[in-house]
């Protein structure tokens, strides 16, 4: 519990009572008696001015609850559009966890492969285990290990037009294990001699970016401006695109090299469960890390759903806060609406007797209730919709496959507010109909 949140929460609350109590303590202060004597002993209360300021704020409410659903909708529509994004990648029945390899275990770039390639073979063995391999890491950061690239068919770009693409060390079977479809050419070999011509797979982005419509096999790059001593990489194949930044954003250029080429201390490995249940496998997997080496460091061992699932967890929560606020905005709005028309309703009560003693029917009672809380309602929704194309414009970063002026959001959060501000006059239209004439008539 956060004291100075605590105290802020309770000094805007206190502060809103006293600034909503004194509009009318100070009217009440500067009542005229005769007027209010003539407005038939109503009192402040009863007034006209008062009435329509009562029947001001009810429209405010029902703009502001209009504007949040609107703006909720864009939200959860957002979310779902997500959802259903295909990742590039596979996502279920794979365990992840990230291990380190102790100092002593491997000390240079050739004994950091044999271990990781040890490893994943081991793992490969263990009952229950369907697959294995190693990412230098599957999700990337904001900031992934990346480098300017030079194309060895054009001459190095001006630094404006420099290219930059990330750099990841997978094992051979990665692309396989995780189902990257292959465009062009072919994935790495089971072994790549670390001494030899350096090989790598691009994805599509990259393949489209600089050789549109062709295919880039055998095409060379390298990394930093080339000289002499440069030694160029051969591109061996294409994969697909993955959502590797969350699937909100586009892929980057990306570039992959075989653990033999280019080891690592620290590899992400992917293991897939033979029955579907990946978290199953967690003691088998540390067992083996441990028994390879004692002194290796697990972290983040959970699910690749999950992994995945991190990159929506704050739109989730905008998604779950902003619904949240337009619920209550929108309870806040039927509960002034019942309190204004049930106000009404006690108020004109010898009206209504008058009117139902002339001949009137219950229904024509109920309908003159309805008519006037659903104007209020309407005149709010008109408002709220117009505002609500504000507040799509603002959550504009945040929508994914939605405009901000979406008729569907919009028509859900009209029908919403127009279904429950009928609700909220049913009651009190309710009420008046039931209404006794002769009582009515006495009513003073």
């Amino acid at each position: 519990l956060s004291w100075p949140v605590l105290l802020f929460a309770f000094g805007a609350t206190l502060g809103t009572a006293l600034l909503s109590g004194l509009a009318p303590a100070m009217r009440l202060a500067k009542m005229n008696l005769n007027v209010s004597l003539r407005e038939g002993g109503r009192g402040v209360a009863g007034s006209r001015a008062a009435e329509r300021m009562r029947a001001s704020l009810v429209v405010g409410e029902c703009m502001l609850a209009i504007m949040l659903l609107a703006g909720a909708g864009l939200l959860i529509r957002s979310l779902a559009n997500l959802r259903s994004v295909d990742p590039g990648f596979r996502t279920d029945g794979i365990l992840s966890m990230n291990v380190g390899a102790s100092r002593g275990r491997a000390t240079n770039g050739e004994q950091m492969a044999e271990h990781y390639r040890t490893l994943v073979e081991r793992l490969k063995n263990t009952p229950g285990v369907a697959d294995a391999s190693a990412v230098a890491s599957l999700m990337l950061s904001e900031t992934p290990f990346s480098g300017m690239l030079t194309l060895e068919d054009r001459p190095p770009f001006p630094e404006e037009e420099q290219i930059e693409a990330t750099m990841d060390s997978v094992s051979p079977g990665f692309f396989r294990m995780m189902k990257v479809p292959l465009v062009y050419g072919s994935y790495f070999p089971e072994r790549v001699r670390g001494d030899s011509q350096g090989v790598a797979i691009i994805n599509r982005t990259f393949a489209q970016k600089y050789w549109p419509g062709r295919d880039p096999v055998g095409k060379k790059f390298t990394f930093g401006i080339p000289n002499e001593r440069t030694r160029w990489v051969t591109i061996i194949g294409v994969v697909e695109d993955m959502h590797r930044r969350g699937l909100h954003r586009p892929a980057r250029l990306e570039t992959f090299f075989s653990i033999d080429q280019n080891p690592r201390n620290n590899f992400q490995i992917l293991v897939s469960a033979a029955n579907g249940d990946a978290l199953s496998l967690v003691p088998a997997v540390r067992a083996q890390v441990r028994a390879l080496d004692p002194s290796g460091t697990i972290t983040q061992v959970e699910t690749v759903a999950a992994n995945l699932g991190e990159s929506l967890a704050a739109r989730r929560f905008q998604t779950m806060l902003l619904t949240l606020f337009a619920a209550l905005a929108l309870l806040l709005a039927a509960v002034g609406i019942f309190a204004l028309l049930y106000q009404t309703v006690r108020r004109r009560t010898q009206e209504i007797g008058v009117r139902m003693a002339l001949g009137a029917r219950r229904a024509d009672v109920v309908a003159l209730v309805v008519r006037r809380g659903m104007i209020l309602v309407l005149a709010g929704g008109a408002l709220g919709i117009a505002g609500a194309a504000a507040i799509g414009r603002l959550l504009g970063g945040m929508l994914f496959g939605v405009e901000p002026v979406d008729v569907a959001s919009y028509g859900f959060a009209g029908v919403a507010l127009c279904l429950l501000g009928f609700a909220a006059c049913w009651l009190p239209a309710h009420l008046a109909a039931r209404v006794d004439p002769l009582v009515a008539l006495r009513h003073d």
